[in-house]
């Protein structure tokens, strides 16, 4: 108020003098009449009246103002505090509850001729018969069905050990045409580590044969020599050292195996032979890591594997009453990584075993119900890489996956094989060109052979 009667006198103070000057001026001619000076003095109140109008909504404004700060303030406040919940950086994300989110992946596109009709187009793993039936039909498709998605994700410490998880998925989902695939899950796991051990529950890699081709085919030599697939387990991986500077990794796991769906048995397909048997598949691996001079180690590992399956009805698809046949699946499995010099690798894996459909052994073959007896399959694959110094990968690999024949009735396929050489250039750290071209040869018994000239391009941008 005081600041208001203030400025006020000022006011007035000024008018008042512009008044006198007025007044006393010599250029004046006389001096105003009593009218006029009633005159001037009503204009002044009315100057004063509206200039304390004008300061009343002053004020009234700068009371909004200091409000509207005020929430302001408090809304900072708040943001700031909620920005301590969440952070990010180098792409990953935290959040107050001590969860970091690390998302990854890569978006691929691939382009592939083949000249024979083969188990699949975008992916393939064997060749059709070359019969009248299939005939030797040329085939060219493009796809981004490869594109994968992932978050890494770790959690708050419990006690001594770190946890995390991983959620992974790609677009390989069984569809009806090429341009509207369906997500499929790949990995999905929790993970408890220790300093020398951890625990991992949820979907992950097989512990047989963990060793994997560089190669542009997403069916990674699959049916042609390379066993494993990705299954729900409990694992359980150890690493000591050994002989002062050598690594032991000891790998134990109790699998959800998978046989061959049938639906005979059930209105789902996610009830299967090995289901049906009513255990777990067990899979263990030996791995020993030796340094080298070369700054990448050699790795040598030893691996099996050992399940029944239940098959509840005969060749001709007829449920059987009563407990169904019990057969056995395992596997000796032995995986390498040896580098040779310091630009070339050579790697690879052999296997022998028996009902290894779940696997990817035995060219997709595990049981043969017309001879009421199982597949048993050798085989494995090598790949020579050469990285020299700069953005270039060249490889060149086979892979043979070789069922026992007396095992076969005729219609099976007595042998897989694929030969391939590849060249991948990055362009920089994220993105990269590559050509792939490979010679697939497929066996069948009892009827005509298939092979396949396959070359395929792809482009990847990783993230």
């Amino acid at each position: 108020m005081g600041k208001r009667l203030f400025c006020t006198a000022v006011v007035a103070v000024i008018l008042l003098c512009g008044v006198a000057a007025a007044q006393e001026a010599p250029s004046a001619p006389s001096a105003p009449s009593a009218e006029e000076l009633a005159r001037q003095l009503a204009d002044t109140q009315a100057q004063l009246e509206n200039a304390n109008r004008r300061l009343g909504e002053l004020e009234r404004k700068f009371g909004e103002i200091q409000g509207d700060l005020g929430k302001t303030s408090k809304g900072v406040d708040t943001l700031e505090a909620e920005l301590k919940k969440i952070e990010v950086k180098s792409g990953a994300m935290t959040t107050a509850g001590g969860f970091t989110f690390t998302p990854y992946g890569y978006i691929k596109v691939d382009m592939v001729y083949d000249d024979t009709r083969t188990s699949g187009t975008s992916a393939t793993a064997f060749v059709l018969p070359e019969n009248p039936t299939y005939g030797s039909d040329r085939h060219l498709t493009m796809t981004a069905r490869q594109t994968r998605l992932g978050v890494n994700i770790t959690g708050p410490d419990v006690g001594e050990a770190k946890s995390a998880g991983k959620i992974e998925a790609d677009f390989y989902a069984p569809a009806t045409v090429e341009n509207k695939a369906q997500l499929m899950l790949r990995q999905a796991y929790w993970q408890l580590t220790y300093p020398n051990w951890n625990v991992l529950v949820g979907q992950s890699w097989e512990v047989v044969s963990p060793t994997f081709p560089h190669i542009l085919n997403y069916a990674y030599l699959a049916l042609s020599g390379n066993p494993g697939y990705r299954e729900p387990m409990i694992r359980y991986e150890r690493t000591d050292k050994v002989w002062s500077d050598k690594t032991l990794k000891t790998d134990l796991a109790l699998v959800r195996g998978v046989g061959t769906p049938t639906g005979l048995r059930s209105t789902s397909w996610l009830d299967d032979e090995a289901s049906d048997s009513g255990m777990p598949q067990v899979q263990a691996r030996v791995g020993l890591s030796i340094p080298t001079k070369l700054e990448r180690p050699i790795v040598v590992g030893v691996s099996g594997h050992y399940g029944q399956e239940e098959y509840d009805y005969n060749a001709a698809g007829v449920v059987v009453t009563g407990k169904g046949s019990i057969y056995s699946t395992y596997s000796g499995n032995v995986d390498w990584a040896v580098p040779i010099s310091k630009c070339v690798d050579f790697a690879g894996e052999f296997f022998s075993g028996r009902n290894m459909d779940g696997l990817m052994g035995g060219v997709g073959q595990g049981v043969n119900l017309t001879l009421a007896k199982p597949i048993d399959a050798i085989g494995g694959w090598g790949q020579l890489s050469y990285h020299p110094a700069g953005q270039w990968v060249f490889s060149v690999g086979a892979g043979i996956d070789d069922p026992q024949n007396n095992d076969l009735s005729a219609g099976g396929r007595s042998r897989n094989a694929t030969y391939f050489t590849n060249a991948i250039y990055n362009i920089n750290k994220s993105t990269l060109l590559g050509l792939e071209v490979s010679y697939q040869d497929t066996d069948w018994k009892g009827t005509a052979d298939g092979d396949n000239v396959r070359v395929q391009t792809s482009l990847q941008f990783k993230f």
